[in-house]
């Protein structure tokens, strides 16, 4: 049974626009994204088609449409303006919530005021520096789906190896100084969005003061993302997640069958090439077809460049 929480949250995604998180009450006219999900892919790179109802709104404002159609008028294929990112629902902390209340107050928003100590905070570009250092190798690269993983390790839930913020499974996965464990893309998109005066988590709002607030993910999570069983989708077999990009199937292609040449084939080759036997069967059998359906009519017959009369008793 959800909680009143829940619900709430539930109600101010019903209010917020998909794209660009704006206020959907000031707007007069709003779409359903799975009804336009083909242009807001092509303008967004967005796939609307995988949202899920507890993260996502499901509609947008008249606002991003009209970008969309002037995109399209102008021949363009992506629009500048980037769209925002969701997250999961938290008892402790809501983006999404905080958001929603924000933009129902009304008014100008406030402006952030950084800590005291802002001189000795770390860039964002020197934290995208240490996350490429400290993120361990790639096991079978990005966006794999939950629905593939076929079992994991005893103890261990498949929510606990998806990333939060792109809903894949972990892909050299890196941890927060509050717990918080994402992909290594994920981490970087976030830092260099740029709406950000001070560098904070991808998930909460949490600042990160220093390249020590991002650290490697523990042995234990690094192991068990190795143990994890993902279904082959050629062969069907359940492999492991580290082999996926050496893994062999071993169902061999089966090779089509040679297909006899037909009339236009032959009546391409050049008129001093020797007919194979092939081209000769073939023509034997269309001469037999023609003459036994124009039994008395004269027959018009293309072969090698030349037009050739066959005449009727």
């Amino acid at each position: 049974m959800e909680t009143p929480t829940s619900e709430i949250h539930q109600s101010f995604l019903a209010e917020l626009c998909r794209l660009c998180g704006g206020y959907l009450k000031n707007q007069r006219v709003t779409y359903e994204c799975r009804k336009h999900s083909r242009i807001i892919e092509t303008y967004f790179k967005i796939c609307v088609a995988r949202d899920d109802s507890q993260i996502h709104p499901g509609k947008f404002c008249h606002t991003c449409y009209s970008k969309m159609a002037v995109a399209q008028k102008r021949g363009k294929n992506s629009i500048t303006s980037f769209a925002i990112e969701w997250y999961k629902h938290s008892e402790s902390w809501c983006n999404t919530c905080n958001h929603a209340k924000m933009l129902s107050k009304g008014g100008r928003p406030k402006k952030y005021k950084p800590p005291q100590c802002h001189d000795d905070l770390v860039s964002s570009s020197q934290l995208v520096c240490h996350v490429n250092a400290i993120a361990p190798p790639s096991l079978a690269g990005r966006s794999i789906d939950p629905s593939v993983c076929k079992s994991t390790p005893k103890g261990v839930s498949i929510e606990d190896i998806i990333c939060p913020v792109c809903s894949y499974i972990l892909d050299r996965p890196i941890q927060t100084k509050c717990g918080h464990v994402v992909c290594m893309e994920c981490c970087i998109r976030w830092l260099q969005t740029g709406t950000m005066t001070i560098p904070s988590c991808p998930v909460c709002p949490n600042v990160l003061v220093s390249v020590d607030d991002i650290k490697p993910p523990s042995p234990f999570l690094t192991s068990t993302l190795k143990l994890i069983t993902v279904l082959c989708s050629c062969c069907h077999m359940d492999i492991y997640l580290e082999t996926v990009n050496t893994h062999k199937c071993q169902q061999t292609p089966v090779s089509a069958p040679a297909k006899p040449k037909t009339l236009s084939a032959i009546r391409e080759c050049p008129i001093t090439k020797t007919p194979t036997t092939a081209e000769k069967q073939a023509c034997t059998n269309i001469i037999k077809r023609l003459m036994r359906k124009h039994q008395t009519e004269n027959i018009l017959l293309p072969t090698r460049g030349q037009v050739g009369t066959i005449k009727a008793k």
